[in-house]
C-alpha cells in the first residue's frame, strides 16, 4: 500500500507474541501438547477452544492491556489462528468497554480487524464476549483446505460480526500471500481505517 498520501506521519506495525512459553505447560497435559512443538513457542492460552475453559488466559489479558496502554492507540488489529481469535476478542471488548479484572484499559474501539483462520472460544464461560454482535468491520480469511481450524468454527465467529467480509482462498493453515490477498487487505483498510491521522499528520498503529 502506498500510504504516504493517506498517512503522512507513517504507519507503525506492532508485532506481538503470546505471553505463555510452551515449555511451561505441564507435560502431562496430553490434550494439548504436540510432539513437534518447539521449546521456544509462545502461546495465547492452551486447551480445546471448542469444549473447555482455556488455561493461562490471565497472562494474555494482562499482556494485551499493557500493550494497549503503553504503545497505543491502535487503529486496527491483524491476527492468524489463535492470534486471530484474540484479535476479534480484543475488537469486541474495546466496543463493549466491559470491566474485566484482568483487562482494564482506556482505549478507543478499533477501526478494523483482519482475521486469518479465526475461531470462537465456545465454552459457556466465554459467552459474554460474543453476546453482543461485533460492530467493527472484520475481514475474515478462511482456508478451503484448513485441517486445524474448520470452516464451521470460522463461520460461527463470522455470525457474531455484524460487518463481516468473508474471503476464501485455496490453501491450508497459513497466511496467504499474492496479489489478490494484498488487494483485498489494502481495499479493506482504506475503506475502514483510511483517513485516520490525515488531519494532524500523525502516525497510526496496527
Amino acid at each position: 500500500m502506498q500510504h504516504e498520501s493517506l498517512y503522512p506521519g507513517g504507519v507503525e506495525f506492532f508485532y506481538l507474541d503470546g505471553p505463555i512459553p510452551a515449555s511451561s505447560i505441564d507435560a502431562c497435559d496430553e490434550t494439548y501438547m504436540k510432539p513437534n512443538r518447539l521449546p521456544d513457542s509462545w502461546l495465547w492460552g492452551y486447551g480445546d477452544p471448542e469444549t473447555s475453559e482455556l488455561k493461562g488466559l490471565e497472562h494474555t489479558w494482562k499482556r494485551l492491556a499493557n500493550v494497549l496502554t503503553e504503545h497505543g492507540p491502535f487503529v486496527g488489529v491483524i491476527g492468524f489462528s489463535a492470534g486471530a481469535a484474540w484479535s476479534v476478542i480484543l475488537t469486541a471488548l474495546l466496543e463493549q468497554n466491559r470491566k474485566n479484572p484482568y483487562f482494564q484499559v482506556n482505549h478507543p474501539p478499533m477501526h478494523f480487524c483482519i482475521a486469518f483462520s479465526a475461531f470462537m472460544f465456545e465454552h459457556r464461560t466465554y459467552e459474554w464476549i460474543y453476546a453482543r454482535r461485533i460492530q467493527t468491520p472484520v475481514l475474515h480469511f478462511i482456508a478451503a483446505l484448513d485441517t486445524w481450524v474448520s470452516e464451521r468454527q470460522s463461520l460461527k465467529l463470522v455470525g457474531r460480526c455484524a460487518n463481516a467480509q468473508v474471503e476464501y482462498f485455496q490453501g491450508s493453515h497459513y497466511i496467504p500471500r499474492g496479489p489478490r490477498i494484498r488487494e483485498l487487505v489494502t481495499k479493506f483498510i482504506r475503506r475502514t481505517g483510511g483517513g485516520v491521522g490525515e488531519e494532524d499528520g500523525g502516525c497510526i498503529g496496527v
